[in-house]
């Protein structure tokens, strides 16, 4: 196996922390990884090593204001900053790696990222991953905390607010969750306007699923409490031509992470050499 990690300045000059493994010879794909909120790209290592060995090359990012990446912890100017970040991913990929089949996939927020950019982009790509998207959460705040809410960004877009995440809702394993609780580099914040935006581009989503055109293992555990894998079975039944839909039992939200992730992996690298 090979590694390597870069910096690429994003289209507003922030430093952005660029994981890339690559199998010792030529890969039969390039799977671009989009991780979730208050994650970073280091902690897929584990998983993406799993591809390598399988053939697969892994690229990934820290997304502005997360992991090494530069950018205040929890802030995004907009959505659209997190969308042209995402650009800078494939048209490096597409660089790195020209005149080889191409895969998306995207974790939570990085799910809920994905999904949006398949849906407003024509990608010739192989195949789209997405695993417990944000496109609704479990815990919906009240009318009035959104209303509030709203109010409160508008007025101070800058406000960082806890996310409220419960460690032990990411996986059963406790190793795991000991290993977040502990990793400098994550983070438990998020500000006003970025859950507000998150928020309406899941359900925008949602919506639009039809729009689809690729296909897509969507993957999301029952025993999540984090995002509703409820949503996904909508998105499911609303793209039902180019989706595989696949809800894991008792599973919590980090798949890749779960006690049994053998299966998961299993799963995912038999889907896609099915295609």
């Amino acid at each position: 196996m090979k590694y390597f990690n870069d910096l690429w300045k994003s289209f507003d000059g922030l430093d952005l922390y660029v994981n890339n493994w690559q199998p010792d010879y030529y890969p039969k794909a390039i799977i671009n990884f989009v991780h979730g909120l208050g994650s970073h790209s280091g902690r897929i290592e584990e998983w993406a090593k799993r591809f390598v060995n399988s053939g697969y090359a892994v690229l990934s990012f820290d997304l502005r204001g997360h992991g090494l990446s530069e950018g205040k912890i929890g802030y995004v100017k907009s959505y659209d900053y997190l969308m042209k970040d995402i650009d800078n991913l494939l048209t490096h990929s597409d660089k790195i790696y020209p005149n080889i089949p191409k895969i998306f996939y995207g974790h939570s927020l990085g799910g809920n990222l994905v999904l949006n950019y398949v849906l407003t982009h024509k990608l010739d790509y192989k195949a789209v991953i997405v695993t417990s998207p944000w496109l609704r959460l479990v815990m919906q705040p009240s009318k009035t905390k959104v209303f509030y809410a709203k109010l409160i960004g508008k007025i101070y877009p800058f406000l960082i607010v806890p996310t409220g995440l419960k460690p032990e809702l990411l996986t059963h394993d406790i190793e795991q969750v000991e290993k977040y609780i502990n990793d400098p580099l994550t983070h438990d914040k998020i500000s006003i306007n970025l859950y507000s935006e998150v928020n309406k581009k899941g359900r925008w989503a949602l919506k639009n699923a039809d729009r689809l055109k690729i296909p897509l293992l969507l993957m999301h555990g029952n025993a999540d409490g984090i995002t509703s894998h409820k949503a996904s079975e909508e998105f499911a039944e609303n793209s039902k031509k180019y989706t595989t839909l696949k809800i894991w039992d008792k599973m919590c939200h980090e798949l890749h992470n779960e006690i049994n992730n053998n299966e998961v992996f299993d799963y995912i690298l038999n889907w896609i050499e099915n295609l």
